[in-house]
């Protein structure tokens, strides 16, 4: 199980440039690879959805992104307040999983192209796996 708590805030320029209609278009998109201890890699893969609370209906790992505004109250997308909140929740399934060294990275960006934020994370991982079975690409026992 991952759990991750982002906070920031949209800059006072961009709200002369943006309003919440560009921040509610946003996308968020993850990239993840996979590389194993016998040198063995996965090809990567990238997912793009948007930025939006997802109430669970994303369909990667069991995930939940919730955002929250300045004041505390749940929103469904990025505001132009002070402040805002990306709270994420994510399960891996150690049966899907070999042990090796798991990336990911994530940018987030409005329709322009223009970069709200984007962070990796590279992660030592252990599972269960036997045999050919990624949960990125699914499996392949024989």
């Amino acid at each position: 199980m991952f759990f991750g708590l982002l906070q920031g805030w949209i800059p006072e320029h961009y709200a002369q440039i943006y309003n919440n209609d560009d921040l509610a278009n946003a996308t968020f998109t993850i990239t993840m690879w996979i590389e194993y201890p016998d040198d063995e890699a996965e090809d990567t893969i990238s997912l793009t959805y948007p930025l939006r609370s997802s109430g669970g209906q994303l369909s990667f790992f069991d995930q939940h992104l919730s955002i929250r505004d300045d004041s505390g109250t749940w929103v469904d997308f990025l505001t132009m307040d002070y402040r805002n909140e990306i709270f994420l929740d994510f399960h891996l399934p150690g049966w899907l999983m070999r042990s090796g060294l798991y990336t990911f990275e994530v940018v987030a960006g409005l329709e322009d192209g223009t970069c709200l934020f984007a962070m990796s994370l590279t992660q030592e991982m252990e599972g269960d796996a036997v045999g050919d079975v990624n949960f990125l690409r699914g499996s392949s026992l024989g």
